[in-house]
């Protein structure tokens, strides 16, 4: 069942990603504000909640947005798209890219989106590159009830 979803998330980030520069994923509509497109959201929304309900974490994404943010370490700035759940237990993230005002997935052979679950205060979060899960302390999965999974795609 899970390489069903593996293979289905695929097809809709090659979809996506098919024309590049005219198939962005949002636009910027102001300094620090963000929209993504309805497609995208009802594509990534079905593709997320098939993956959580694999995983046995029942609850559906409620809220899907693009946010900047920064690496834990780095301090680097990176966008991405967050789906956040009805009862915020889970959290899902996969990195954009922006160019010229607009943002698209971002252009590799593997495309990863990683989930964070099991505490409202656990949420995806990048150190040196690589995804982890912060509990809010800026350190790698500090508590028991924060657990992360990556799904991994290639193209």
């Amino acid at each position: 069942m899970m390489k069903k979803n593996v293979i289905f998330l695929l097809f809709l980030i090659l979809l996506s990603c098919n024309k590049r520069k005219e198939n962005s994923v949002g636009n910027v509509i102001g300094q620090e504000e963000f929209v993504l497109k309805e497609k995208v959201k009802d594509s990534l929304n079905l593709a997320w909640n098939n993956i959580l309900a694999n995983d046995s974490i029942f609850t559906t994404i409620a809220e899907l947005k693009i946010i900047k943010d920064k690496d834990l370490n780095t301090q680097k700035e990176y966008y991405g798209i967050l789906g956040t759940t009805q009862n915020d237990s889970a959290k899902v993230l996969c990195s954009v890219e922006l160019i010229n005002g607009k943002f698209y997935f971002e252009k590799s052979e593997i495309t990863t989106s990683v989930i964070c679950f099991g505490s409202k205060n656990c949420n995806p979060k990048k150190s040196d590159g690589y995804w982890v899960c912060d509990d809010g302390t800026g350190k790698e999965i500090c508590s028991e009830d924060c657990k992360k999974k990556t799904v991994a795609t290639t193209k």
